[in-house]
C-alpha cells in the first residue's frame, strides 16, 4: 500500500499511545479499587506523559497536509473509537471515586455526627476555624 507523507505513521503512533493509556486506566481502576496508592501513582504519571506526547503528535498532524485515504480513513475510525473506549473508562473510574467519597463520608458522619463541619490539618490534627481563612467580597 502506498505510504502518505507521514500522516499514517503520525496516527499510528497516535493510536499505539492510546492503547497504552488505556491499558494504563485500567490498571488505574484497578489500583483504586486494591486501595495501591503508589501503583495509581505510577500508572496516572504514564498517563500524563502519554497526554504530552499525543499533544506533540496531534500538532504534527494538524500541521500535515497528507490526502485522504482509505488507509488514513480506517486509521481515524480506529481512534475515535479508542479515545471513546478511554472517555468511558475514565467517567467509570470518576463516578467510583464519587460514590466511594460520598460512601465514606456518609459513613463518617453516622459513626462520628460531633464531627459534622470539623475542619483538620493536613496532617490530620483538628484544626480551629481562624478567620484568616475567611474571604470577603471587597465591595461590602
Amino acid at each position: 500500500m502506498e505510504k502518505s507523507n507521514g500522516l499514517d505513521a503520525i496516527l499510528e503512533a497516535e493510536l499505539a499511545l492510546l492503547v497504552a493509556v488505556s491499558t494504563a486506566q485500567t490498571k488505574v481502576k484497578e489500583a483504586v479499587e486494591k486501595r495501591e496508592w503508589a501503583a495509581f501513582e505510577t500508572y496516572t504519571r504514564q498517563i500524563e506523559e502519554a497526554a504530552a506526547r499525543f499533544a506533540e503528535l496531534e500538532a504534527a498532524r494538524q500541521n500535515s497536509a497528507d490526502a485522504e485515504t482509505p488507509q488514513i480513513a480506517a486509521l481515524k475510525r480506529c481512534l475515535k473509537a479508542e479515545i471513546n473506549k478511554i472517555r468511558w473508562t475514565g467517567e467509570a473510574v470518576a463516578r467510583y471515586l464519587e460514590e466511594q467519597r460520598a460512601l465514606t463520608g456518609a459513613f463518617i458522619e453516622a459513626i462520628y455526627p460531633e464531627k459534622r463541619g470539623a475542619i483538620y490539618s493536613r496532617s490530620g490534627k483538628h484544626a480551629a476555624a481562624d478567620m484568616r481563612s475567611l474571604v470577603l467580597n471587597q465591595t461590602y
